[in-house]
């Protein structure tokens, strides 16, 4: 299962396991929301009758809560590299399906690739096969069948990539396709690749932004409306009330734990790129914040001062840095010395 929107450093992966860690409580602060992986996976757990997302980019939570009650349904628009200059900063579907790695502040597409992919859009989206037959009219018939005969646009996305690539090498093979053609930019990167399909991540993250719509249909996460005023009727914890999501965009250092819960964090991992705001985070100040709080405090970071805190689990995460290279990293969930 897919936990959050797709976001850079998310904690897609091992959201679940995370979840297993954390102690059930009346709330969960998730202080570094990012993607809101572990909020997700904690609005599922049945733990807590309360969740707090909480990020200084107040647009991808506020995208995850649009997202849970369906307010990208009808998304399919195709982003250029103009626009997405123009919109990253104020629309959360720019940011989060078209940039790059999903870093929310790069365009996803080189030059020489746009273009194809803008046509494969086109197809996959709307079932136009006309950009694409001007682009590549070697494999355009084939692209054409794969989208008409497909009404899921899942199964048409994956379906389109191998038509293309099974017309590739069925021409190859008998001649009807100059070897030439294969310098093209999408073919090169097939080629390079070497995958059975055509990757489209605008198409991919589109989707799992509708696939959270689901969340608004579990039975325990129905009318969330109305179970903020069950909260305000002290029926919070009633075992058949599902739990609320709240979004708030503060700095970690001026959030208010009003209810006594669980505080998890998810900060910028120090010595890493994970974040281009990485630079500019303070470590120290967060290391003495964490201390100072009487709520738990769980935090997810490589490393830690072991003098003032202690690794209470560990995850091995395979990290995909491109199509063909991936590291191993060891994730582990920290504590205070002083909450032990």
């Amino acid at each position: 299962m897919n936990y959050g929107l797709p976001y850079k450093g998310s904690k897609n992966r091992i959201a679940k396991k995370i979840l297993d860690v954390l102690p059930a409580a009346p709330v969960l602060y998730d202080v570094f929301a990012g993607g809101c992986a572990i909020t997700h996976a904690a609005l599922l757990s049945g733990k807590y009758s309360r969740v707090v997302a909480n990020d200084i980019n107040g647009m991808i939570p506020a995208a995850f809560e649009k997202a849970i009650r369906g307010g990208f349904r009808n998304e399919d628009r195709w982003i250029s590299r103009e626009e997405f200059r123009r919109l990253y900063l104020s629309d959360p579907y720019v940011a989060i399906c078209f940039s790059f790695g999903n870093n929310l502040h790069e365009y996803c597409y080189a030059r020489g690739l746009e273009p194809y992919k803008r046509a494969l859009h086109y197809a996959i989206f709307w079932k136009d096969i006309a950009p694409w037959a001007e682009l590549c009219p070697e494999t355009a018939d084939a692209l054409k069948k794969a989208v008409e005969s497909e009404q899921d646009r899942h199964k048409r996305r994956i379906g389109a990539g191998r038509a293309i690539v099974t017309a590739l090498k069925a021409g190859l093979m008998n001649g009807t396709i100059d070897p030439a053609v294969m310098n093209k930019s999408i073919y090169r990167k097939i080629r390079k690749e070497k995958t059975p399909g055509l990757k489209l991540q605008s198409v991919e993250s589109v989707e799992r932004l509708k696939s959270l719509e689901t969340l608004e249909n579990d039975e325990r996460l129905h009318r969330l409306e109305r179970l903020e005023t069950l909260e305000s009727q002290g029926r919070i914890n009633s075992v058949d009330v599902p739990p609320v999501l709240s979004v708030t965009t503060r700095d970690y250092r001026e959030m208010e734990f009003s209810a006594p819960g669980i505080i998890y964090c998810d900060p910028p991992y120090k010595n890493t790129g994970q974040y281009h705001t990485v630079g500019t985070f303070d470590f120290d100040a967060f290391y003495s914040w964490c201390l100072h709080q009487s709520n738990p405090v769980f935090i997810s970071e490589y490393t830690m001062p072991e003098d003032r805190f202690v690794p209470v689990a560990a995850f091995t995460v395979t990290r995909k840095l491109s199509a063909k290279k991936s590291s191993i990293c060891h994730e582990k969930i920290w504590r205070p010395r002083t909450q032990l």
